[in-house]
């Protein structure tokens, strides 16, 4: 008999629920420093609320940097190795806007992508 640890459980849960993320049927704001905002969809909060809300704190933390860019955003976070990941945003044509090295998280997927468009951040099955 398999013994699944609670992080594998956790991870396994999360990867059946994601295909059920077609659309959304609410948004739900998210404040940024400096008064801006966020819209997350259903499917983002989702994954948020498995303890990855520092994910939206991180894409947040630019927004300020890339106010001049109106186009589409796509961040991908991607491990790199047990702990260590990599976040990428670009306009969705290859062009990297932002790359920075994350050290450590206990972030349960090897990789997650979230599109930023017109203020709402959603998967791309919700697009």
């Amino acid at each position: 008999m398999e013994v699944r640890t609670n992080e594998q459980n956790k991870r396994q849960e999360l990867l059946n629920a994601l295909p059920h993320f077609t659309g959304t049927e609410n948004y739900y704001e998210y404040r940024m420093f400096g008064g801006g905002k966020l819209l997350l969809s259903d499917g983002v909060k989702y994954v948020s609320e498995t303890g990855a809300y520092w994910l939206i704190d991180c894409i947040a933390s630019y927004q300020g940097k890339l106010r001049s860019y109106t186009g589409m955003q796509v961040w991908t976070l991607q491990r790199k190795n047990d702990c260590e990941f990599f976040l990428e945003c670009s306009d969705g044509n290859s062009n990297r806007l932002v790359y920075q090295k994350i050290p450590f998280s206990d972030f349960c997927l090897s990789s997650i992508t979230y599109w930023l468009c017109n203020g709402v951040m959603m998967l791309k099955s919700e697009y």
